[in-house]
Formats: C-alpha cells, sequence, structure tokens
C-alpha cells in the first residue's frame, strides 16, 4: 500500500469521530416527517488535487449543525465571550465545534456527547500535517 493511500485510508477512518449518526442524521419518523427518506446517508468523497494533496468531502442528509446551538455551548463553556461573539463570522461560529469540550448533544451516549470527536479529527489531521 503506498503512503498517500494509507494517509486517505487513515484519515476516512477518522471520520467515525465527526460523522456519526448520532449528531446529524435524524431518527426515521423525524426525517419521513420532513420529507426526506426514513434512511438517512453519509456520503464520502476523496479526491487528490496534484502530487502532494487530497481533499477530503463529507456529506450527509440530515440536519445542519446549529450554529446558535455551538455558539450558545460556547459561551457556557466561557471559550468564547459576548465581546469575541461580535467579530465573528459565520466560519468562525461554526469553527467552535472542534473547541475542547464542546457538544451540542444533550444527553451523552455511547458514541456521542461527549465533546472529543471532532477536537481528536482535527488534531489527528493536524499531526499528519494538514491545513
Amino acid at each position: 500500500m503506498g503512503i498517500k493511500l494509507f494517509f486517505v485510508l487513515f484519515i476516512l477512518s477518522q471520520l467515525i469521530y465527526v460523522a456519526n449518526a448520532d449528531h446529524g442524521i435524524e431518527p426515521p419518523s423525524q426525517r419521513i416527517s420532513d420529507g426526506k427518506d426514513q434512511m438517512g446517508t453519509i456520503q464520502t468523497n476523496c479526491q487528490q488535487l496534484n502530487s502532494e494533496e487530497f481533499q477530503i468531502r463529507v456529506k450527509d442528509d440530515g440536519k445542519a449543525i446549529d450554529t446558535h446551538k455551538v455558539v450558545q455551548k460556547s459561551l457556557e463553556k466561557v471559550h468564547i465571550d459576548s465581546a469575541k461573539l461580535k467579530n465573528m463570522n459565520d466560519e468562525d461560529k461554526l469553527n467552535l465545534i472542534s473547541l475542547p469540550d464542546q457538544s451540542t448533544k444533550e444527553n451523552v451516549s455511547e458514541i456521542s456527547g461527549r465533546g472529543v470527536g471532532v477536537e481528536i479529527f482535527k488534531k489527528n489531521l493536524k499531526d499528519l500535517g494538514s491545513s
């Protein structure tokens, strides 16, 4: 197995931290009432951009990240204050999800709610030299 393939497979294996169905894919009953298929989908795509870079995209048909909830949790945990919040754009607010101990789940489950998933994923990517 080539080193590039190893990195791609490693990164894809890390997606469990950020793309588990417990976060974004709604329960079947809610999906049906929202006019969606009962079964949700999570898609991954890896594309080599050049000899040194590749891009991985993850897409699902679940609900979007509730940025307002992410901001509220960040304020509660004192990751940010209201002064800093005023200068944040939507992308900055969304990126708060990668801070330590940051979760929008109300209850901890077997696979989510501890606030470590996105943080671990981001750290592992950085350890591999990603930007």
